[in-house]
């Protein structure tokens, strides 16, 4: 005995089967991801970076660090606006007297971001720092500070 689908029920079986498709078709494919080991080298960067900030060598940190990236380094004068803004921050709120970890995150397995909160005599402030794996390994492709977070 064969049973036929009225157009309702067979509607309902039909919405039923397009929504799981649907529901997938918004979620983004994940394609790469970092191993434990790209986290704990970009941590081991970013931890050097933050221990030379809280250790008063801002200034020539920053450069350095932005200096890395070939494409980053035609850009003075964005550099220069980031160290000047630093060290307004230094002369206004105090220099960090210690930062933590807050979190990692990645684009994928070529973009790892790692941000830390920094206690400065007046102020919190979120560091961020995108890492970029190249040829050359690990470096820096943005580096950026917000007190609202």
């Amino acid at each position: 005995m064969s049973r036929s689908l009225s157009p309702a029920r067979l509607g309902l079986a039909m919405l039923a089967l397009g929504l799981p498709a649907q529901a997938w078709a918004n979620t983004p494919e994940e394609l790469s991801a970092p191993t434990p080991l790209d986290f704990g080298d970009v941590r081991k960067k970013t931890d050097a970076l933050i221990a030379d900030i809280i250790a008063n060598k801002g200034t020539p940190t920053l450069r350095a660090a932005l200096s890395e990236n070939a494409l980053l380094a035609e850009k003075t004068s964005q550099i220069n606006l980031l160290v000047t803004q630093y060290e307004s921050l230094v002369a206004t709120y105090g220099k960090p007297e210690q930062c933590v970890g807050l979190e990692q995150s990645y684009r994928s397995s070529l973009r790892i971001t790692t941000s830390y909160v920094c206690q400065h005599r007046d102020l919190l402030v979120r560091w961020l720092f995108e890492v970029d794996r190249l040829p050359k390994g690990w470096t820096y492709s943005n580096i950026s500070f917000k007190s609202d977070f």
